[in-house]
């Protein structure tokens, strides 16, 4: 999977005026709600997460607290459990290994979104394999520090 520019969070290439992408927060969060009424199921829109690369919504699927997280930069979505965050929402505690595949939710978004697979999450993450990022020094940086292992880490991270 080759990501591209501004998935990992903010950054700009070098001599060069170009911002992060910025993914519709709006249009994610609209598509949860309507999601939520369709299957007739609770949401909480999560928007005092610190810094982070994602959006993320809470729903009450099957009697469990279920993440959906999209990517601020691109239309990506993950799914993950309640232990991957703190127990008051407020904040990312983010464990990586948490992510789940849930196929009834991945078919209601995969129209309009990226719908990763566990597999394709925990995938390892290699810098110099992805084109767009490679050459980003302030991408560098935060993997050099953050030391992301996996695709889902790099995507769904928290040091932006």
């Amino acid at each position: 999977m080759e990501l591209q520019y501004g998935i990992t969070g903010g950054y700009y290439y070098p001599n060069k005026e170009r911002g992060t992408p910025i993914f519709d927060e709006d249009k994610f969060y609209s598509k949860c709600k309507d999601l939520a009424s369709k299957i007739k199921i609770r949401f909480k829109i999560l928007d005092k997460l610190g810094s982070r690369s994602y959006y993320a919504v809470k729903f009450i699927y099957k009697h469990e607290n279920i993440y959906v997280m999209c990517n601020m930069s691109q239309p990506i979505i993950a799914f993950c459990s309640y232990e991957s965050f703190d127990a008051t929402d407020n904040d990312c505690v983010f464990h990586w290994d948490k992510f789940l595949d849930i196929e009834e939710l991945t078919k209601e978004f995969e129209s309009e979104y990226k719908v990763l697979s566990v597999h394709e999450l925990n995938s390892s993450f290699i810098l110099e394999e992805h084109e767009e990022l490679k050459n980003v020094q302030s991408v560098i940086e935060q993997v050099e520090y953050y030391n992301p292992k996996t695709i889902g880490e790099a995507i769904f991270n928290y040091w932006d």
